[in-house]
């Protein structure tokens, strides 16, 4: 996935306010792009040591939230979670880390479905 604006890139905003309630939580920002891709942001002030675990929680919701009955499974768009981290998360120098279904020995992505990217601020100009 290419995080930059694309050339008749939009996004529609889920909700229009700055907070948005999914069934088991807010999230600061949820968008839909044109091609109906779902992006999750979140600013995380307070890192938790359970939070890689929520994070997969929270992005496979907003992925299966996109069916409603009778819809079929070709119907699910990519889901794209993306945790601005005010805490370090990772013992490393890695500013960015970005996490997908990926078989360990090929390297094939399983499906284009579920990305979760970390940024992990302090690291930035070592802020």
């Amino acid at each position: 996935m290419k995080l930059g604006k694309q050339k008749g890139d939009a996004a529609q905003f889920a909700s229009s306010e700055h907070l948005h309630r999914m069934p088991s939580r807010w999230v600061d920002v949820k968008a839909t792009d044109q091609l109906g891709r779902v992006f999750i942001v979140e600013i995380q002030i307070v890192v938790q040591s359970s939070f890689a675990k929520r994070a997969v929680f929270y992005a496979c919701e907003a992925y299966t939230d996109q069916l409603r009955p009778g819809q079929g499974y070709g119907d699910l768009k990519a889901t794209y979670s993306i945790c601005l981290l005010m805490r370090n998360l990772w013992d490393d120098d890695q500013l960015h880390h970005q996490f997908r279904l990926v078989d360990r020995e090929s390297g094939r992505v399983l499906e284009e479905s579920i990305e979760i990217h970390t940024v992990e601020l302090p690291k930035y100009n070592g802020l």
